[in-house]
């Protein structure tokens, strides 16, 4: 361990034996980066991010995903911000014309290298839709960002979720306060300020359906009842509760319709989970204050349902 605490600038003390504290196992999770056709550039920016940072990944595109097994070998998919509908992102362009290949020709000598298809105009399906539900309910974890969001929510992975109706909100691209709503997931561990800035685009902005306190859950099995409160969505980010203290850089026209909705959501979905990111947290090598959002959600992928910080996390043995 020497070696690792003087490169990474650290002060290490020696112990006789761990101490007695609260704490968990992490194992380091079979990552894939989830890529659409419609577009590669914004994801681009956090494959970049994941190259610099050392983290290894499978790069996969949606195309992919309805093929039998092919999401076996992974515990956390990302799926990065691609502009357009959720229809768009299903059902992908047109099929109108002669087919688009991205493929390596005596023309195009440098297309092969990270991927390749016949027809780049084909989506991921409703069965690639079907294969990231059944992903997410035997236990992964599906990270999505910006737009990407907006899939989970209009296809009802956790019926808990919605997203925020935001008529005359303009902010392209700009800088707000957001501040974290618990204390206990670890997407927010190593944060120190409960407010710090974050980088958004216009849309979406989140919401969770509260509790229901109109109704006599006193005569329902508590067992059920901890069962419904296990399953809501449970917001990790919000924005600023008030208009005129969210916007740091950037432009904000109607702030009142932004402020106070949730800008991270963990959606517990079967035995797995959709952390659902209405922020950019990996935004051209820039935002790099959030990049640790994305990256302990991808490191606890198998403890986020923990809701008290522990005094150390572990490394499974033999791993990094």
């Amino acid at each position: 361990a020497r070696a690792a605490v003087r490169e990474l600038g650290l002060t290490g003390v020696a112990v006789p034996r761990a101490p007695a504290v609260r704490s968990h196992d992490v194992r380091p999770p079979r990552v894939a980066l989830v890529h659409s056709w419609l577009e590669t550039q914004n994801e681009g920016w956090v494959r970049y991010a994941l190259d610099q940072l050392g983290i290894p990944y499978t790069y996969i595109s949606d195309q992919s995903l309805s093929a039998q097994g092919r999401l076996d070998a992974f515990d956390v998919l990302v799926f990065p911000h691609v502009s357009g509908s959720t229809q768009a992102l299903i059902n992908g362009r047109p099929m109108t014309g002669p087919p688009i290949p991205w493929k390596k020709t005596a023309l195009t000598p440098n297309l092969d290298k990270w991927d390749t298809t016949d027809d780049i105009r084909r989506g991921m399906g409703l069965d690639g839709a079907a294969a990231l539900r059944r992903f997410v309910d035997r236990g992964g974890v599906l990270i999505t960002t910006g737009n990407t969001s907006r899939l989970p929510i209009t296809l009802g992975f956790n019926p808990t979720v919605s997203e925020a109706e935001a008529r005359t909100l303009r902010t392209r691209g700009a800088i707000f306060r957001a501040r974290s709503d618990t204390t206990g997931s670890p997407i927010v561990y190593g944060y120190e300020r409960s407010t710090f800035p974050v980088y958004f685009n216009q849309s979406p902005l989140l919401a969770v359906q509260p509790r229901d306190t109109t109704g006599r859950l006193d005569l329902v099995d508590p067992s059920i009842v901890a069962d419904m409160d296990r399953q809501r969505g449970r917001v990790i980010l919000r924005f600023h509760d008030k208009a005129d203290s969210l916007l740091i850089s950037g432009l904000l026209v109607n702030g009142s319709e932004m402020a106070g909705k949730a800008a991270v959501v963990d959606a517990p979905v079967g035995r797995g989970h959709v952390v659902m990111f209405g922020i950019r947290p990996m935004w051209r090598w820039q935002t790099q204050g959030t990049f640790a959002l994305v990256l302990n959600a991808m490191a606890h992928w198998n403890h986020l349902g923990i809701t008290t910080v522990p005094d150390k996390v572990t490394v499974a043995e033999g791993q990094q």
